[in-house]
């Protein structure tokens, strides 16, 4: 009787052993700190590992279990927007988020830095909350959320509104209920809507598309997504916009300098010119030139051709539907729907909002920069090492003089040669 109780107790010890192992291994050598988030492994490769572990007498390969599972044999795909502030991003992710099969989320950073109280803590600005963010960034595209405490916090925070900016998925009826007494329109432009948790649904929604798009803007060195190309569970593809820096450091002074703007309407000018911008900005504009040719670099020598891509916001706002076919097509994402053309004519036919407006005429807005700024000022971006460099290799033309700025039949944009960057090597780095 003793022996069978001994016994029961000893099984009973070895169940909860397994368990505990099976609950750990997740999250195991993977943490970043406290404040952070975890990289967790997916579930079925924890368990592989933790197999190895139990039963490494008997000599068993480990990863023979993970070549025969079924559960390899559908890999979900990821989609990465690596852009900058003010290069049309925000319309590109949405572009893509009109795909039914696509669960899309909006620069999850900036959620985070708006939680943060100083300058020096922002993501771009402080490496370790920048590692942070990329392992946050491998955690999504794994669908694991359950590790996010801050920034799921905030989410269950937002308004319909801003959810449906941040994580269209998350504005489904089940999640946001309507207020009593308040039409749907009304809901619909203000924050009475009333918005459930998400920590759960997060992971479900995500699991239930076929791809996960993120876009963000912190970023700026394409080689923190090794990882993820390299990443034998996620199908995994980086889609690299590229700007006229003329183009991009004029809608960055719109949108985010308005001591500039207060200057110019004090002094009754409607064009920037080179003595607007601070110094800082030029050294900022000179070391983003030349961080996304390092990127473009290493995409086009460095990643197989499968899974990276370059487009260029003029090319999208010239021919916003061919582009769109183009992108949709190196993505994987098939053929445009006629409600995505539909979507996207809408959004590029008119004017709406502000600096952040989704919908304007794209057509015009191209090269629309070329009216506001003096020749001073595009000659000095010009002349910078790098941002000449990078006119260069992006198919930018130089002008040589005021009537050739201001003179709108003659088109800035030449053609893109992917050649200028070293040959293509077809293995992973």
């Amino acid at each position: 009787m003793k022996s069978t109780r001994r016994y029961s107790y000893f099984s009973i010890l070895i169940v909860a052993v397994f368990i505990f192992i099976l609950i750990r291994a997740p999250y195991e050598n993977n943490t970043v700190d406290n404040s952070s988030h975890y990289f967790a492994k997916p579930l079925h490769r924890s368990f592989i590992a933790m197999r190895g572990r139990l039963f490494s007498k008997n000599k068993l390969d480990p990863m023979s279990l993970q070549q025969n599972s079924s559960l390899n044999a559908i890999k979900h795909k990821g989609i990465h927007i690596l852009a900058i502030g003010r290069t049309g991003s925000s319309f590109l992710g949405q572009i893509i988020a009109q795909h039914p099969q696509v669960f899309y989320m909006f620069e999850p950073g900036r959620i985070l830095d708006n939680q943060r109280k100083t300058p020096d803590q922002k993501i771009y600005k402080n490496p370790k909350n920048l590692v942070n963010y990329v392992d946050m960034i491998a955690s999504i595209y794994h669908c694991r959320f359950d590790n996010m405490k801050s920034y799921l916090k905030a989410i269950m925070q937002l308004s319909f509104n801003s959810r449906l900016q941040e994580i269209p998925d998350l504005t489904e009826k089940n999640l946001c209920r309507p207020t009593r007494g308040v039409s749907r329109r009304k809901q619909n432009e203000s924050l009475s809507t009333k918005c459930e948790p998400v920590s759960r649904e997060l992971t479900h929604k995500c699991q239930n598309k076929t791809f996960t798009v993120i876009k963000t803007i912190r970023i700026h060195n394409i080689t923190n997504f090794t990882k993820l190309v390299n990443d034998d569970d996620v199908d995994f593809k980086i889609l690299h916009l590229i700007r006229d820096p003329r183009g991009m450091i004029l809608s960055n002074l719109r949108a985010w300098h308005r001591d500039v703007i207060h200057a110019m309407n004090e002094e009754h000018r409607s064009l920037f010119d080179a003595n607007d911008l601070p110094s800082e900005l030029y050294e900022y504009l000179n070391n983003w030139c030349k961080d996304w040719i390092e990127n473009a670099d290493f995409g086009y020598s460095k990643i197989p051709s499968s899974q990276y891509l370059s487009v260029r916001y003029e090319d999208i706002s010239l021919s916003p539907i061919e582009s769109a076919t183009k992108i949709y097509a190196k993505l994987g994402l098939g053929a445009l729907t006629s409600d995505i053309i539909e979507w996207i004519n809408n959004s590029t036919s008119g004017y709406k909002g502000g600096s952040y407006a989704l919908s304007r005429n794209s057509t015009l807005n191209a090269e629309k920069w070329r009216r506001s700024m003096t020749y001073e000022l595009a000659e000095r971006i010009q002349e910078m090492d790098n941002c000449g460099k990078f006119m260069d290799v992006f198919g930018y033309k130089k002008v040589k003089s005021p009537e050739e700025l201001h003179d709108s039949s003659l088109s800035l944009i030449g053609k893109y040669s992917k050649s200028s960057f070293k040959a293509r090597k077809n293995h992973k780095p």
